[in-house]
């Protein structure tokens, strides 16, 4: 399955009404992961809270306005210097989060 990113051991998973949910074993560490997200990474809280954010900001640039989704991630991916392949929000540190919402201001 999947590792936590912070101490490097397996996530515990368990099956949800949601689907399977990893949580690392290690008390007080807040990573998790959904396993039928195949396009988001194991993260903690504050990297949870920076996904969030940044797409709350990306996703208004496509949902609400005259640009089109696949064009605007095209855009980020050349922006933050990635494949189209690798553009996806749920994978992203904090710093990149950081990086989307700049895009998204600058755009």
């Amino acid at each position: 399955m999947s590792k936590c990113p912070v101490h490097s051991i397996e996530l515990h998973y368990n099956q949800t009404q949601y689907g399977p949910r990893g949580e690392c074993p290690r008390p007080g560490c807040t990573v998790v992961h959904w396993s039928n997200d195949k396009t988001a990474s194991p993260a903690d809280f504050d990297t949870r809270v920076a996904r969030v954010q940044a797409h709350k900001v990306f996703d208004k640039l496509w949902k609400h306005g005259p640009r089109r989704r696949n064009s605007c991630y095209q855009k980020l991916a050349n922006y933050l210097r990635l494949s189209k392949k690798e553009t996806h929000i749920g994978r992203f540190d904090i710093e990149q989060c950081k990086a989307v919402i700049e895009f998204a201001k600058e755009l």
